[in-house]
């Protein structure tokens, strides 16, 4: 490509729209027009494709989809997010600026900060991890939406990691020799923060498996007293039922010391019970 001065364009898909009957390359229209994922073609004299780029303010919501196109003279951005003209302002003075240098300059930029955002995700596991310690988590909902946008970025990673390797390939030769080892640095840039989404991604698991743990205590602990609670009054029930049977010829109905005796056995029966659950360390 030569030093050739990069004419560098950004419009909204509306506009691209407006233009595709008239776009000069044809067989890049199918590649730019839905951009669902991260992809390239790397047609006979140019490269088009797409970044879905997602929004790390809120990983929920559908990411961006920016389409591209390059030539030896022209780059052409498809973006209704803003993120490309922020992108191009912040390394519009770098220097070489040939279309394909501020493509890379571009898809740099776009993972610049990608690894402290990764810090801040692994700073949030870990006080979810010491709310599990403390046994102090309500719920793991955290944890799982943590997780899942973990699974989202990692999706991104490995796809970004792929078309830049793609591009690294210059299966069509429309790189310059020089410009060939940017792409592949942005692909083990790439690569980089996909085996760390990969790490956290497994982290997240093993937060969610300790507060599982901790769960199955707390229930485990509830049917312990369920237990104890049930044992205690499983011999009074039969006490109770035994004379609540109403034979006459019973002798403890006549006693005058009948009733305080049952008080006395079902006391007895309570004490022993409660010394036999203490000795087991059930109480």
């Amino acid at each position: 490509m030569g030093d050739t001065e990069a004419q560098v364009r950004v419009i909204s898909s509306s506009e691209f729209a407006a233009m595709a009957p008239r776009f000069h390359h044809r067989a890049a229209l199918s590649t730019m027009r839905t951009v669902l994922a991260c992809h390239v073609s790397m047609l006979r004299t140019c490269i088009a494709g797409g970044i879905y780029l997602p929004d790390k303010d809120d990983l929920d919501v559908d990411p961006h989809p920016i389409a591209f196109y390059l030539d030896r003279s022209e780059l052409l951005f498809v973006d209704d997010s803003q993120e490309v003209a922020e992108s191009l302002a912040r390394v519009g003075d770098m220097e070489p600026r040939t279309p394909a240098w501020t493509l890379f300059r571009v898809m740099e930029d776009l993972l610049l900060d990608d690894a402290p955002f990764l810090e801040e995700i692994e700073s949030r596991l870990e006080s979810q991890e010491q709310l599990i310690a403390a046994d102090t988590m309500e719920d793991a909902s955290d944890v799982a939406r943590l997780r899942h946008n973990l699974v989202k970025l990692d999706f991104y990673y490995d796809q970004m990691e792929e078309v830049a390797s793609i591009m690294a390939d210059n299966a069509n030769e429309l790189f310059e020799p020089d410009e060939v080892p940017l792409f592949d640095a942005l692909a083990r840039h790439a690569n980089r923060l996909s085996d760390r989404t990969q790490a956290l991604k497994d982290y997240s698991l093993q937060l969610y498996q300790m507060y599982q743990v901790q769960l199955d205590k707390r229930q485990n602990e509830v049917m312990r007293w369920l237990t104890v609670v049930t044992t205690l009054f499983v011999p009074l029930t039969l006490i109770t039922s035994w004379y609540g049977m109403n034979f006459t010829t019973m002798p403890e109905l006549s006693s005058p010391y009948g009733y305080v005796g049952v008080i006395a056995a079902c006391a007895a029966v309570v004490v022993g019970e409660l010394i036999f659950f203490r000795r087991k360390h059930w109480l």
